[in-house]
């Protein structure tokens, strides 16, 4: 009868710890796709306010402060700038290439931060507003 409630215990044990690690590596895994979620979401909106502009400056200078109220507002470790394009043509495009490092709740086997680098493009629509100005006048 001994025997057999130790090995019960044995049995809940090594499960316990198995579902304990599961359960680690499942929150891990969420915060990854949800830090992934998160920077593509930023990039985007902070495209969006860029593509406002008219000019190569000026668009730069308003995603740098878009990406600048992320910083603030949420917890990357980092968030960074890596590229940024601004076609002022008239059928110009915007695109930029943000990386975010995200520390992990739960790190295992070494693994504390998680590296992101994501690239989008947006219409520069701009120069649409302008032209809808002129084609009302």
């Amino acid at each position: 009868m001994k025997r057999s409630a130790g090995q019960s215990t044995v049995e809940l044990t090594l499960a316990l710890t198995i579902f304990i690690a599961f359960a680690l590596a499942f929150v891990d895994l969420f915060s990854i796709l949800f830090a992934g979620s998160s920077t593509d979401s930023i990039l985007r909106q902070s495209l969006r306010l860029a593509a406002r502009q008219h000019f190569r400056p000026s668009a730069r200078i308003a995603f740098e402060q878009s990406l600048g109220d992320y910083r603030r507002a949420n917890a990357y470790r980092e968030l960074k700038l890596v590229n940024f394009e601004f076609d002022e043509n008239r059928s110009g495009k915007v695109s930029a290439t943000v990386g975010s490092t995200v520390a992990l709740p739960v790190p295992l086997a070494g693994w504390s931060t998680v590296t992101f680098n994501m690239t989008a493009e947006e219409v520069v629509t701009a120069f649409l507003e302008q032209r809808e100005v002129i084609l009302k006048e």
